[in-house]
Parts: structure tokens; sequence; C-alpha cells
């Protein structure tokens, strides 16, 4: 189900082009109606869990695209699949139990965002090195879910996600509940649209 800030994207999204979104961390595309509501034209969907993926094929076909790999520095990584396949991770998790590790391809989130304005980051843990693999001055947006606490060996905490968005100028235009304790998903703008 789709967290609070897809039920508020018009807000999050005010006098910004809805020219086309990519969201990491796709899972089973739950937020693609929320996207086409408000109106993108492009909606792009990354998700590595090749069980999810082809079933993202299957569902949206050629609506929408689907890039089968994850978001981060070049190469291969194994992926940590949980029970709960929306904890699965490139990171491995603190307190979920792994079900099983699958070798997945990853690309720079810059090879993935063209023709997208706006980016969503659901990667459980790793947002911050997505950040650091994107384009950041061709969006107009960012969606971060943040953490309090590290739920992932290696995982960047919201203070460290948030310090390095603001040390680039980036302005915070909102929080959003509906995750866990201490989970949220946060707005921000790039300063060309502040």
């Amino acid at each position: 189900m789709p967290t609070d800030v897809f039920r508020h994207l018009d807000d999050v999204l005010v006098d910004v082009a809805r020219t086309g979104v990519v969201h990491v961390g796709a899972h089973k595309g739950q937020e693609v109606a929320a996207y086409r509501a408000v109106g993108f034209r492009q909606i792009t969907l990354v998700e590595p869990n090749p069980s999810l993926s082809t079933g993202l094929l299957t569902r949206y076909g050629g609506r929408v695209t689907v890039h089968q790999c994850a978001a981060g520095a070049e190469g291969r990584a194994p992926m940590h699949i949980t029970g709960w396949t929306e904890r699965s991770s490139l990171l491995e998790p603190v307190d979920y139990a792994v079900v099983d590790v699958v070798d997945v391809d990853v690309r720079p989130l810059a090879d993935l965002q063209h023709g997208c304005n706006v980016a969503v980051l659901d990667c459980q843990g790793s947002e911050l090195d997505v950040l650091q693999t994107a384009a950041l001055d061709e969006l107009d947006v960012v969606i971060v879910e943040m953490s309090t606490v590290r739920r992932y060996r290696g995982a960047a905490v919201r203070d460290e996600v948030a310090g390095y968005l603001a040390g680039l100028g980036w302005r915070h235009w909102g929080t959003y509940g509906g995750h866990s304790a201490g989970i949220t998903d946060e707005a921000w703008r790039n300063p060309k649209c502040v």
C-alpha cells in the first residue's frame, strides 16, 4: 500500500512539471496509480529482485519503463531477499531474516533517470549510495525514504542523507509518515525549484 506521501503528491509537486518519475525500489509498482493520477507522462520503475521485476514487466507491459537492476555504483552486487520482500536490500539486514541471496546488476541512477525530473528512492538503506550516482541537476524533486536507525549494515540514517542533500543546496519540502516507527518519506527540492 502506498505511504502517506503518495496521497499528497500534488502538494509535494506544486509548481513542478509532471514530466517523468523514476521510482527506485519499485517492489510491485504500488505507486503507479498515484503517479498516473497526478499526470506524470513518463513512469520508470527500477526493481532488482528478479521475481518482482518480471512481475512488473508482465503487469505494466510497455505502459511504463522497467529496469531490472538496482541503482548505485555500477557493477554486480548481492541482493538480500527477505521473507517480506519490501525489506529486501543490497545491504545486509540487521534484524530481518534473509531467505535468499541473488546477484543483481547495479547501474548509476544517472543512467536510469532519462526523461525524469522527479526521483523516488525506497532502496532499503542504500538511498545515499543511489543519490550519489544521480544526475541531481536534472531533477526537480527527490522523495527519499529515511530511517533514524540503521536497519541494514552500512546504511545511511536520516541525518546523513539529509546532510548530503542540504550540503548540495537542496531544500527540505516535507516529511510524510506511513511507515514503521522512525521511518519517513522526506521530500526535497532542487534550489532552482524553490
